[in-house]
């Protein structure tokens, strides 16, 4: 008679779940934890019953188990940790079992009432990185119970786990929603980066000529530029840092509120023909100076003295560019001073969003000054776009068609211009090839991955197209770069908080949109959707007579179709939404 057990393969549910500071708890009162963890185990041994799952193992303080389906799997783990936490309750501190608990589905082997594979291994790697008490799953688990449990969940970034090749793409489970990390609004402590973090803060004008305060902008510009393209550095975006200029500066007061270990502050001073350059970088931690340099020479030097000061900084904070950073470093800059004058004036015009008309021709004129600078051919493509979506041009097909050659341009000057991909993504997107849109738009953070407006735009796409919790990371992740953001952060948070039904919080973000311009349309409208899916219809109708004051030939129709969402309940929602209150 053939005794040997048969081995086959299923797809299964994998629950794995241990305790942490096991060892500790074992070294303290032995004979109190193993009570206590025999009595927790029963718990969960019942739980996993109760929704068809079967404890595999359970050696030491792990336990492992499967579940015929995803959703039973993640309501079992639930249900345990909420149980678990009344019963710690009743314990002091020091004697709870607090356990982390990781789901993953995955192919795996029976052999006997033994499973193997790498689905088990990825519930394990997947439980290491849940917080005590809480609930950890994979994207696959995610995809199969996001619309039917009724949880709320949060995107926590991509992980390469212990002998798994591809990275796992995790989502935590909010057992309590105030524990969100992307409530907005929520004011944050930064922690400071793996890597080394630095602030360039506006260098001072010392020339007495107020004129010349364009020149110390165009400095900071560029090695802020430069440093954000390398990928092993931390860099805050210069929109916050420009927050300091003018003001005394407290180099400890900014490393805390940036969150940065690494503060560079400089001088220039201007006499006749000559100029001189200072600058410092300061460890904000202690506020010892790592280095202090002058440079004399003219205005056609400020160039170079910007490229030593960057070079500098990466010597004193030993980062070794590696093969290819290095050409990253000054992509998309630019040698004529005059150029990027226009350009930092056009920028500013542009992230106004009131003033696109200046925008347009200052970054034209930045164009003609210097036809080899890549970042205003983005920016133009940018504005066709925006005449595209907002139907300003006779033919929104030529628009896109142009902003796709102005992409195209950027990139033919220079490969490694990260904001060209963004854009270059959203225009793919808006031709309706979403996977070649997303694609290219994280090719961007690839490429640039201290740019801020990157990450934001990456949000956006993922936000219509079906993956709101992750474009809330991405968001968030744009505002630890950016913290001092701008508008379209706060509407890309209420577009986010809109489609995810979180109305309270998308309704705080559009607010913040209409304090920094209260003709935003995109806010208007916004606020318009987030008041009537709250039920709050008469804010919304006395919002909605806004509308059509700022853009008379506003069609709600017209507007959700550009909204490009991949979802058609989605696109119902909102456009119902906006018709209740008034808007046709």
């Amino acid at each position: 008679m053939d005794t040997e057990q048969k081995v086959t393969r299923k797809l299964r549910a994998i629950l794995s779940a241990d305790v942490k500071g096991y060892s500790i708890l074992m070294t303290n009162d032995e004979v109190s934890t193993v009570q206590t963890l025999k009595e927790y185990r029963s718990i969960m041994s019942d739980r996993i019953k109760d929704h068809s799952g079967r404890v595999v193992d359970a050696p030491g303080d792990n336990l492992l188990a499967e579940f015929p389906s995803a959703v039973e799997a993640v309501q079992s783990s639930v249900e345990i940790q909420n149980d678990l936490e009344i019963k710690n309750a009743e314990l002091p501190e020091n004697k709870r079992l607090e356990f982390r608990i990781g789901v993953n589905i995955g192919d795996v082997i029976q052999d006997g009432g033994n499973l193997y594979g790498e689905g088990i291994n990825i519930a394990a790697r997947i439980e290491g990185l849940a917080r005590p008490g809480g609930i950890c799953i994979s994207r696959n688990v995610y995809d199969q119970v996001k619309n039917k449990l009724g949880l709320t969940f949060e995107y926590v970034g991509e992980e390469f786990v212990k002998n798994i090749s591809d990275p796992v793409y995790l989502y935590k489970i909010l057992l309590n929603p105030e524990d969100s990390e992307f409530i907005f609004g929520k004011k944050k402590k930064f922690d400071l980066p793996q890597k080394p973090s630095i602030a360039v803060i506006p260098f001072e004008n010392l020339s007495g000529d107020i004129n010349f305060d364009h020149v110390c902008d165009a400095i900071t510009e560029e090695i802020t530029t430069g440093l954000t393209n390398i990928p092993l550095l931390f860099v805050i975006a210069r929109n916050s840092t420009s927050m300091y200029k003018g003001q005394e500066i407290e180099i400890q007061k900014i490393g805390r509120e940036l969150g940065v270990q690494y503060v560079l502050e400089g001088s220039i001073q201007k006499s006749g023909e000559r100029i001189r350059v200072t600058a410092q970088l300061v460890d904000a931690l202690n506020q010892r100076h790592l280095w202090a340099e002058r440079y004399d020479g003219t205005i056609t030097d400020l160039f170079d003295f910007q490229d030593k000061i960057t070079m500098q900084i990466l010597t004193a904070l030993q980062v070794r560019l590696e093969k290819g950073h290095k050409s990253n470093v000054w992509a998309g800059a630019t040698k004529d001073l005059t150029a990027l004058q226009k350009y930092l004036q056009a920028h500013e015009a542009f992230f106004k969003f009131a003033d696109i008309i200046s925008a347009r021709r200052l970054f034209k004129e930045a164009q003609d000054l210097d036809s080899g600078f890549p970042l205003p051919y983005v920016y133009l493509g940018w504005i066709h776009l925006f005449d595209a979506w907002f139907r300003l041009s006779e033919s929104p097909e030529m628009s896109i068609q142009k902003a796709m050659e102005l992409a195209q341009e950027a990139l033919q000057l220079s490969s490694n211009v990260a904001p060209a991909y963004s854009l270059l993504g959203k225009i793919y997107y808006t031709m309706g090839d979403v996977e070649k849109g997303i694609a290219t738009t994280r090719r961007a953070i690839e490429i640039s991955p201290n740019d801020a407006d990157c990450h934001v735009h990456l949000g956006g796409l993922l936000a219509f197209t079906g993956h709101p919790e992750e474009a809330l990371y991405w968001i968030n992740k744009a505002v630890r770069l950016n913290p001092q953001g701008s508008w379209i952060y706060s509407v890309y948070f209420g577009m986010t908080y809109n489609i995810l039904g979180r109305y309270d919080e998308a309704i705080k973000a559009y607010k913040t949109v209409l304090k920094q311009n209260p003709d935003n349309i995109l806010g208007i409208v916004g606020l318009v959707e987030g008041y009537c899916l709250f039920e709050k219809h008469q804010e919304a109708q006395k919002i909605a007579m806004d509308v059509y004051r700022v853009f008379p030939s506003f069609s709600a129709i017209y507007h959700v179709n550009a909204m490009g969402y991949r979802y058609k309940e989605d696109t119902d929602r909102f456009l119902e939404a906006l018709q209740k209150a008034g808007l046709k």
